[in-house]
C-alpha cells in the first residue's frame, strides 16, 4: 500500500479545526504530492511543538493542481496559492490521540518521518519499509484507542 505524507505548519494552517470540520463529510479535497495515487493512503500530519500524525484518509483521485478552498489559513493569502489537491475519503480524525513525534521516533524506520515534520517541504511519499512500519503502527494503534 501506498503512504503519502502532508503536513501544515500551525502558525499557517488551524489543522485541527480543519478536521473537526471536514471528518464529518463524506468527500474533502486536500494537499497532496503530485504523485498521490488513487487507494492510497494519506497522512495527515503537524509541525511545530506538537508535531505529529493527526488524521489518517484514503485518497479516491489523482492529483489535480487546485486552490484549496477553506477557511482555516491564518493568513486567507496563503490558500490563495494552487496547490496539488485530491480527494479523500474515510478521513479518521485524530486528534484527540494523535501519533506524536516520540512514537514515531520510536520506531527505527519512522525516524526520518519524524525529523522531516521540522524540515521545509509540504509533502512526502514513504517508502516501503517506512510503510510497513506505520502499517504495523497504526494496526496497533487502533488496537489501543
Amino acid at each position: 500500500m501506498n503512504y503519502y505524507v502532508t503536513k501544515s505548519n500551525p502558525y499557517r494552517y488551524r489543522l485541527k479545526d480543519a478536521l473537526e470540520e471536514y471528518s464529518r463529510s463524506a468527500e474533502v479535497d486536500w494537499t497532496t504530492c503530485k504523485n498521490a495515487k488513487p487507494g492510497g493512503i494519506l497522512l495527515i500530519a503537524a509541525s511545530g511543538k506538537d508535531a505529529g500524525i493527526y488524521a489518517k484518509a484514503t485518497i479516491v483521485t489523482e492529483p489535480i493542481k487546485d486552490i484549496p478552498d477553506d477557511k482555516y489559513w491564518v493568513n486567507p493569502e496563503d490558500g490563495a496559492k494552487k496547490t496539488w489537491m485530491v480527494e479523500i475519503t474515510s478521513l479518521q480524525n485524530l486528534t484527540k490521540h494523535p501519533i506524536t513525534e516520540r512514537e514515531l521516533r520510536a520506531c527505527p524506520e519512522l525516524v526520518r518521518l519524524a525529523e522531516w515534520l521540522h524540515i521545509q517541504g509540504t509533502n512526502r511519499y514513504l517508502d516501503d519499509s517506512e510503510a510497513d512500519a506505520m502499517n504495523d503502527l497504526l494496526k496497533r494503534y487502533r488496537d489501543k484507542t
